[in-house]
C-alpha cells in the first residue's frame, strides 16, 4: 500500500531519551488538530472528557447534542492518548487498544465500516499503540513498534480497492523507529529516533520542506534537520524543535505563522531567531505556539491570536509572550483557537474564531486567556476543528 496522504493535525510534543510524549491539530472548516498525551503522572486514574460540536457524534457520549462543558467518555481502560479530528476522535487506552467514534463516511473509525458512531468503537487489526493522530477524513497511529499504520481517505490508493479510502488500518511504507507523528491538511509528519523528520502528502506552498511543491506518497526526509525534539503540524506550515531549543518553521506564511519576521513563505526549514529555550510547539490553521523549558508560552501568527483585549489586525510577525496564564506544561492550537494546560492542571485558552474549542456559548470570545473546564485537573488535551478531548486525572 501507498503511504496515506491526507492528514490535518498538529503538535506533537516528544522528547526523545525517555520522557512521555506528546502530540496535537482545526472550525467548521479544516485546520489542525491535536493530540497530545500525559507528561506528568500523577496519583488517581485517568477519564476520557470531551465538549464542543457534535452533529457527527465526535463527542462520544451517545447523543448528537453539542457539549458547551465537558462530559465523561465511557472507554473500557485508562487513556494515554487521544486525537481530535474535523468531526472524529481517537483514544488509545494504557493497553495499547484504539478506540474510535464520530464521522465515519471514508473510513476514519478503522471498524471495517462506513457507519458513523456516537460512542467509541474499537479500531481493527492494529496491534499495541502508543499514540493517535487525527485529519480531516483520516486516522493515524504509532505502534511501539516504532512502525506507523494508517487508515482513512487516501486519493493516492484507489486502485486496490477501487475505493478512495481504506476502512481498515494498513501500513504506512518505508517508514520505521517512528516516535512522533503529526497531520497536516493534506500532508503528514513523522519524527524517528535518530532525530530525524520525515514527510509525506501534498506538497502545496513547499510545506514538505524538500524545495519541491510535488506531492509524494511515500516519506521523504525533510532536509536540513537533526536532533529534533518536536514537531507540529498546522494547516499549511510545519515547526520543529531542536535538542538545543531552538525552533524550525518552513511552508506557507501569509499571517506570519512562520515566525520569520515577514510573510514570504519557505520550502525549507528555516530558524525563528526568538525563540532558543523551545521544548514544545502547536500550529494552528495560521497561528503558532511554543512552550519553553521555563513554562512560559508565545504567540505569533494571524491576527487576533495574540492573547491581548487589544490585539492586532492583519499578520502578525511578532513573537510575543502570552501573559496572565504562568507556567504552563502544554499548549494545543487548532483552527483560529489556542489551549495552554498549564502546569496545576487548569486549561487556559482564548479565540479569534469559532471559540468552540473554549466554550460554545462564548462563540467568537474571548481573544484573551480565560479559564476552560473549571474544576477539572487535566494532564493531556486534544484540540480539534470544532471539539476538544481531555485526559483527567480523577480522584476517587
Amino acid at each position: 500500500m501507498k503511504a496515506v496522504l491526507f492528514a490535518v493535525g498538529a503538535l506533537v510534543w516528544v522528547v526523545l531519551a525517555g520522557l512521555t510524549q506528546a502530540g496535537s491539530m482545526s472550525s467548521p472548516s479544516p485546520a489542525p488538530m491535536q493530540e497530545v498525551e500525559r507528561r506528568h503522572e500523577t496519583p488517581g486514574r485517568t477519564r476520557l472528557l470531551a465538549w464542543g460540536a457534535n452533529s457527527a457524534g465526535q463527542i462520544g457520549d451517545g447523543t448528537f447534542h453539542s457539549r458547551p462543558e465537558p462530559v465523561l467518555v465511557h472507554v473500557p481502560g485508562a487513556v494515554k492518548g487521544i486525537a481530535a479530528g474535523v468531526q472524529h476522535s481517537l483514544a488509545v487506552l494504557e493497553d495499547g487498544t484504539v478506540w474510535a467514534w464520530g464521522q465515519n463516511m471514508l473510513g476514519e473509525l478503522g471498524d471495517g465500516s462506513t457507519t458513523l458512531r456516537t460512542t467509541p468503537v474499537r479500531v481493527l487489526g492494529l496491534g499495541e499503540a502508543r499514540s493517535v493522530a487525527a485529519g480531516n477524513f483520516h486516522s493515524l497511529a504509532l505502534a511501539q513498534d516504532g512502525t506507523v499504520w494508517a487508515w482513512g481517505y487516501n486519493r493516492e490508493d484507489q486502485p486496490s480497492t477501487g475505493r478512495p479510502f481504506h476502512d481498515l488500518p494498513e501500513p504506512v511504507q518505508e517508514l520505521d523507529s517512528v516516535v512522533a507523528i503529526a497531520a497536516g491538511s493534506a500532508w503528514s509528519l513523522a519524527l524517528r529516533k535518530d532525530g530525524t523528520v520525515w514527510a509525506w502528502g501534498d506538497g502545496a506552498n513547499g510545506i514538505l520542506g524538500t524545495r519541491d511543491v510535488v506531492a509524494t506518497s511515500v516519506p521523504v526526509q525533510v532536509p536540513g534537520l537533526s536532533e529534533i525534539t518536536a514537531i507540529a503540524a498546522g494547516w499549511s506550515h510545519a515547526l520543529a524543535v531542536r535538542s538545543d531549543g531552538s525552533v524550525w518553521s518552513w511552508g506557507a506564511n501569509t499571517f506570519g505563522q512562520l515566525g520569520s519576521q515577514s510573510t514570504a513563505g519557505s520550502t525549507i526549514p528555516v530558524q525563528i531567531p526568538q525563540l532558543d529555550q523551545a521544548v514544545g510547539v502547536a500550529a494552528g490553521s495560521a497561528h503558532s505556539l511554543a512552550l519553553t523549558s521555563d513554562g512560559r508560552v508565545w504567540a505569533w501568527g494571524r491576527h487576533g491570536l495574540l492573547p491581548s483585549p487589544s490585539h492586532e489586525s492583519g499578520p502578525t510577525t511578532r513573537i510575543a509572550e502570552v501573559q496572565s496564564i504562568g507556567r504552563a506544561q502544554n499548549i494545543a492550537a487548532s483552527g483560529e483557537d489556542s489551549l495552554v494546560l498549564k502546569n496545576d492542571g487548569t486549561l487556559w485558552g482564548w479565540s479569534s474564531g469559532s471559540g468552540y474549542l473554549v466554550n460554545l456559548e462564548l462563540r467568537g470570545l474571548p481573544r484573551f486567556p480565560v479559564p476552560i473546564a473549571r474544576g477539572h485537573v487535566l494532564v493531556g488535551l486534544s484540540a480539534g476543528p470544532t471539539h476538544t478531548l481531555a485526559i483527567e486525572r480523577h480522584f476517587d
